[in-house]
């Protein structure tokens, strides 16, 4: 590789890493008017918590965040997982397929998941370089939750967060 393509995609790695942070922070402006920033900037939905059953919605800034494709990825994943305190940090959980009694059936027990209505969308992705692509519905909103037993206790005995970079590609 040249010298030349690598300046270039560091510098590409250098603004995306300043605007995640801008972001982070609260001292990005983005609107529905900058169409270009927002196709090209990840927006960051930081520690989200893993003790809501039914997911936390996104929402950006004050209404619920609607597209039709998305990019994401997951960062400072640290969350328990019921009363064993099992610490995960990946957005794969345990990478073990749950069964009946899971909140995401077929998802992976203790993994990080997209959902709208019956579809559920495993994120795997755990840096920019990696992030996933799904295509979604721009007409529900966009759930983010961890995968966990729904008999019990459920989500009340977990504790930890995780961050989520959500880029929009297509409203």
């Amino acid at each position: 590789m040249s010298n030349a393509k690598n300046e270039s995609s560091s510098a590409i790695a250098t603004h995306v890493l300043q605007i995640e942070n801008s972001l982070k922070i609260g001292t990005a402006e983005i609107s529905a008017s900058s169409e270009t920033l927002i196709a090209s900037a990840f927006l960051c939905f930081n520690n989200i918590g893993v003790t809501h059953l039914n997911g936390v919605r996104l929402s950006y800034p004050d209404r619920p965040l609607l597209a039709s494709i998305i990019t994401v990825y997951v960062r400072d994943v640290d969350w328990s997982c019921g009363v064993v305190g099992e610490r995960l940090n990946s957005p794969l959980g345990r990478n073990v397929q749950a069964a009946s009694g899971w909140k995401y059936p077929n998802a992976l027990q203790c993994g990080i998941v997209i959902s709208q209505s019956n579809n559920v969308f495993q994120i795997r992705a755990d840096s920019i370089e990696n992030a996933q692509q799904f295509y979604i519905s721009n007409t529900e909103n966009i759930l983010v939750n961890v995968n966990d037993g729904v008999g019990g206790p459920g989500y009340t005995d977990n504790d930890g967060s995780f961050d989520l970079f959500v880029r929009i590609d297509q409203l």
